[in-house]
């Protein structure tokens, strides 16, 4: 369906807005509130924590270049990984400034990573 003014995309269809960004707002505030609660128990395998941390980043950067794509962000995978880099800092911060968690530079490296694998596998099987 076209307007007079160009193609009908997800930033100016009625409820696309919330439609694209709802899951990435709640799945971001999801890793807010994790990273303010007490660590879990993980299985005693070396590293594992930083395997959750990249497939948690994985999934938002599924979620988040959606969510720019959607509503018409030119740049969708540069976007993508400038928040989910943030998302990974704040992450973070809440853990260095909470006393139920410890900061890591390595849990962001590894947020960092999670975000940019999922951004490539996205851009990639988007074709």
């Amino acid at each position: 369906m076209e307007r007079p003014g160009g193609k009908i995309t997800g930033q100016n269809r009625p409820g696309g807005l919330i439609r694209y960004w709802a899951p990435t707002a709640f799945y971001v505030v999801l890793i807010m509130v994790m990273a303010a609660r007490p660590a879990p128990n993980l299985p005693h395998v070396t590293h594992i924590d930083k395997y959750f941390h990249s497939l948690a980043y994985g999934v938002l950067a599924f979620l988040s270049y959606r969510s720019f794509a959607g509503t018409g962000f030119r740049h969708a995978a540069v976007m993508t990984l400038i928040l989910g880099t943030l998302v990974g800092m704040a992450d973070e911060g809440i853990q260095f400034l909470g006393r139920n968690r410890d900061a890591s530079r390595y849990d962001l490296m590894a947020d960092v990573i999670g975000v940019i694998i999922g951004t490539l596998a996205v851009v990639w099987c988007k074709g």
